[in-house]
């Protein structure tokens, strides 16, 4: 019998805060005003999963909340997922004990459990096509794949986990074909469902996400990931090595004084992009609105179709949010003193 939703909150941002900003103090979780969860009439095993971006105002209420990705475009579903985020209230970031906006990235998943069974075990069926399809990949029979990861996908992947080992082996499959884009959106999904992995295995997905931060010369990610792996469950770190890929990131960084991205819109209609620096160049063709999202202050900055923008020396952990219609090219160059 079908019980219900049940919805989890995971942090994906370790922030620190510098000397410059000692008087700051983030926000914190006060209360889930939610009556109850969102329910369904179908009997699915299907999940979702979003990450958002989104606003705690000065009053503790998040706003401006935006889909950056998920596992599911549908219009009910997203919706019905912003409406329960707003209902859930904090205590607000302070500067000088002045409540202020502070932006924040989200990991929101929707998890079904029923009355007799748990969703959270992986199908025997699901687990048959997964052991053949990775067989073929390290046999290099790679012709029948596609196939299978797409009978996988629409027949097998239902809940976080089988969703999470979907992502894994078709990142597999796409590093064995050379398919780099590809491969780096499922080995970013893979990372995002990391809790829903075995230990090694999610330790294998965090590493590999981390390397490909690092082909990207995206090193506001890379630190992220690199902070995230305390969290993975059995994971025992040496701190020696941990400090030396820290460490490594970091003169990657500096020496890397000048770098360029060229990216798109998501089907989503946004382009959220972290920030390494703090000069920014920005060409682009017509977008909606651009916005600087950082974890001690929000700006607008005014659209046109070169931008030249420098961020306040305060700010710390910031990205720009674009608003815009999918596929609209963007550039960015980076450029100036570190801000990670």
């Amino acid at each position: 019998m079908y019980k219900g939703l049940i919805l989890s909150l995971s942090w994906l941002l370790t922030f620190s805060v510098s000397a410059n900003s000692s008087s700051f103090t983030p926000a914190l979780f006060k209360e889930n005003t939610n009556k109850k969860y969102p329910t369904s009439s179908t009997y699915s095993r299907m999940e979702q999963w979003f990450k958002l971006s989104y606003i705690i105002g000065a009053n503790g209420t998040p706003k401006d909340i935006v889909i950056i990705a998920s596992n599911d475009n549908r219009e009910s579903i997203k919706n019905d997922t912003i409406k329960y985020l707003k209902n859930i209230s904090y205590q607000p970031a302070t500067i000088n004990g002045q409540a202020i906006d502070s932006a924040h990235v989200l990991l929101f998943r929707r998890d079904i459990s029923f009355t007799s069974n748990p969703n959270d075990n992986v199908s025997s069926s699901f687990y048959k096509r997964y052991n053949k399809i990775n067989d073929l990949i390290i046999k290099d029979q790679l012709t029948k794949v596609p196939e299978l990861l797409i009978e996988l996908r629409e027949k097998n992947a239902k809940n976080m986990r089988e969703q999470a080992l979907l992502a894994w082996v078709s990142a597999f499959y796409y590093f064995k074909n050379k398919d780099q884009v590809n491969y780096a959106k499922q080995i970013e999904q893979a990372y995002l469902l990391r809790e829903n992995m075995a230990t090694k295995i999610a330790y294998k997905a965090t590493m590999s996400w981390f390397e490909q931060s690092l082909r990207n010369k995206d090193y506001y990610e890379a630190i992220k990931v690199l902070r995230s792996l305390s969290n993975i469950k059995g994971l025992k770190l040496e701190k020696s090595s941990y400090e030396q890929s820290f460490n490594t990131v970091i003169e990657l960084a500096k020496q890397q004084e000048q770098q360029t991205y060229k990216k798109s819109i998501s089907e989503f209609g946004n382009l959220y992009h972290q920030l390494s620096r703090s000069n920014l160049n920005i060409e682009m063709q017509a977008v909606k609105s651009v916005e600087l999202r950082c974890l001690n202050g929000i700006e607008q900055i005014p659209v046109s179709n070169q931008i030249t923008y420098q961020l306040p020396d305060q700010y710390r952990s910031c990205a720009l949010l674009f608003l815009g219609s999918p596929n609209t090219k963007i550039k960015i160059t980076e450029s100036g003193a570190l801000n990670l």
